[in-house]
């Protein structure tokens, strides 16, 4: 069902003699690996079909173990299943259209628990060892989340939708995406409002470089009525310390990654393309051309200091996801499911 090219082959006996880990062989009684050599692949599903699901992609075997959330709980996942976290030995599935987070304890292979009651999630970031935020599409406030519990104990008013949730060590940034131009800054410490930064319409994705600034792409808005931007936040000031504005309204970019070194970034338009975070323009030219792939979600995976990238196809069947080294090889083409997304370790 999966290719394995001679590159394939090559790393694996690379694996093979440079880690110790123990084979990611699947357990004879669950079916399913060890889970600590490879990245989990959440697949959003079709739009109220309830058909989000959770593969795993193991390097020891370079196979995608399927289906592993109704494996596990034995049940089905969702209504678009959106981003992903890990803490420990638990992994949070954030499902936006069933209003819920899973939580799957990877270490005893069980379903942990299922935290109801929220409102369009889109995103989850915890932010202590029993604390965790919520973001919401709908909602004008994030959900204050109780871990030990799995209950929403308390909201922090926003005044707007959220999107992306990204820490720091004193702030926590939140993008606030539909029909917005701004990010949105909390104290880490208690959780008060600090500041609203303008950015171009619709800031989505963001990462923090080697330098402490944070990064935002921004689309310019669904209708194209501005041109997108990439910004990069000040971390002590809080102000837009650079702006790189795309050259087309039309041009639509989303995801954005960057590096373990800290030092360049990835993101989708079209194609994906990669620049250093001191560069003072955008590229012109993309890093992998898109070549008739649907490119639609991007992830780095700092185990093999990799770029995952998804393929969407047609938004109905199930997709694809490559994997690229940081020169720019491709290691594999993998099937996942539909409209495979976001990953984690």
């Amino acid at each position: 069902m999966f290719k394995r090219t001679a590159l394939n082959i090559i790393i694996v006996i690379v694996l093979s003699a440079t880690t110790a880990c123990t084979k990611n062989v699947p357990d004879p009684d669950t079916g399913l690996p060890a889970f600590d050599n490879g990245f989990f692949i959440v697949n959003e599903g079709n739009y109220t079909w309830g058909n989000g699901s959770l593969d795993y992609f193991s390097y020891d075997s370079l196979y995608v173990y399927p289906g592993v959330f109704n494996k596990i709980a034995r049940k089905v996942l969702g209504d678009v299943a959106m981003r992903l976290s890990r803490h420990e030995n638990l992994l949070y599935i954030v499902v936006n259209n069933s209003g819920k987070i899973e939580v799957l304890d990877l270490e005893k292979k069980e379903h942990h628990a299922t935290i109801n009651g929220l409102v369009s999630p889109r995103d989850i970031k915890i932010i202590s060892h029993n604390r965790a935020i919520v973001s919401s599409l709908y909602s004008d406030s994030l959900a204050l989340v109780d871990l030990d519990a799995s209950l929403v104990r308390d909201y922090i008013n926003i005044g707007k939708s959220s999107e992306c949730i990204l820490l720091n060590d004193e702030n926590i940034f939140v993008s606030n995406w539909s029909e917005e131009n701004t990010v949105t800054v909390l104290s880490r410490s208690d959780l008060t409002l600090v500041k609203s930064i303008e950015t171009a319409p619709e800031p989505s994705e963001m990462v923090s470089d080697n330098n402490g600034r944070v990064w935002v792409i921004c689309s310019g808005g669904y209708l194209n009525q501005a041109y997108p931007e990439l910004v990069a936040i000040d971390p002590v000031t809080l102000e837009i310390s650079k702006r790189l504005t795309f050259g087309k309204k039309e041009d639509s970019p989303s995801e954005l990654v960057i590096n373990s070194a800290g030092d360049t970034l990835y993101y989708v338009n079209g194609g994906i393309f990669r620049m250093s975070c001191n560069a003072d323009e955008l590229p012109a030219d993309p890093w992998q051309p898109a070549d008739g792939r649907t490119f639609y979600r991007l992830g780095f995976e700092a185990q093999m200091n990799a770029i995952i990238a998804t393929d969407a196809l047609d938004y109905v069947q199930k997709g694809y996801f490559y994997i690229y080294t940081r020169d720019g090889r491709e290691q594999g083409k993998y099937r996942a499911g539909i409209i495979p997304g976001k990953i984690e370790n």
